[in-house]
């Protein structure tokens, strides 16, 4: 982006502290070839994401990787990512549940691809649209007990499932719940229930969706660096280390989710960064230019 327009799009923004229509002052944003207009829809975008002060746009504008935050600022992360070691060390079955929409689809192929690298044959369920229809149901838990899973962890779906919790409870299932909905009354006794919007975690940033959380939950599992060596050959480590959840035929992505917040990197250079994150890069090129996407905090 020209260097003028980035300034234009921060000073107009900074002097509008509340989301709603752009002044017609600040609608006439000049463009590198001196055309106005040129940027009023990525200004209109900005402003209304609650993005207004210069660092923030900036941030945005200017994504780092390094800034993302940890993902074991989720309280149950660490309970998560150790239970779920243990079952790939001790060959236990694991099954990834996730919905038929597009933020649960790519959600299960970020973990499915996740333990693919790992070498670890996850099963998968989606349930059947017409059917079964939204969320986790007591049918599909039995199909996937006699299946013979010891670990079920849910993407985009579960926070409100305290019937599939209790179920897993007594058929000795540990159900780990990655998701983003609201907590509408009790929540689910499962194993571990990762959500920012959890009024009783402690995770900075409440918007990111369904797909964000399955890969901050991919992103713990690999920073467990001892384990991801002794799981994955170093010849694998060496060839694929740049792009192990490798998500380029797919397209970027098209989800209606809000891009903002430190958890919403687009179009940002992959830099070096430490051994514990050089699995989790994604790449995808777009015609004639070289972006970089990190498609699941979208």
């Amino acid at each position: 982006m020209p260097e003028n327009v980035r300034g234009d799009i921060i000073s107009s923004l900074s002097l509008n502290p509340h989301p709603g229509l752009l002044p017609s002052a600040f609608a006439k944003v000049s463009t590198d070839k001196g055309e106005e207009g040129g940027y009023v829809l990525l200004a209109q975008l900005l402003f209304n994401r609650g993005l207004v002060e210069k660092n923030e746009i900036e941030g945005f504008l200017e994504p780092k990787y390094e800034n993302l935050h940890s993902p074991f600022l989720f309280k149950d992360m660490e309970k998560a990512v150790g239970r779920i070691w243990e079952a790939i060390e001790q060959n236990q079955k694991i099954c990834i549940y996730g919905d038929y929409d597009a933020d649960a689809i790519t959600a299960n192929a970020v973990l499915g691809q996740t333990f693919k690298y790992l070498g670890v044959d996850a099963a998968t369920y989606i349930p059947d649209r017409f059917t079964e229809g939204y969320g986790v149901n007591i049918e599909a838990l039995e199909k996937i007990r006699d299946d013979g899973a010891k670990i079920i962890i849910t993407v985009d779906c579960g926070t409100n499932s305290v019937d599939a919790a209790e179920f897993c409870a007594a058929n000795n299932i540990d159900l780990i719940i990655t998701d983003h909905h609201e907590i509408i009354g009790e929540a689910p006794k499962a194993y571990a229930l990762i959500n920012p919007k959890n009024p009783n975690d402690n995770y900075p940033y409440r918007e990111i969706t369904g797909v964000g959380v399955a890969f901050k939950l991919a992103c713990g599992i690999l920073s467990k660096k001892e384990r991801v060596q002794s799981t994955v050959s170093f010849r694998a480590v060496a060839s694929e280390s740049r792009n192990p959840l490798n998500l380029e035929d797919k397209g970027p992505p098209r989800s209606s989710a809000a891009l903002v917040g430190r958890d919403g990197i687009f179009g940002a250079e992959p830099p070096e960064i430490p051994f514990d994150y050089k699995f989790i890069l994604c790449t995808q090129k777009i015609i004639g230019h070289s972006y970089y996407f990190w498609l699941f905090c979208l």
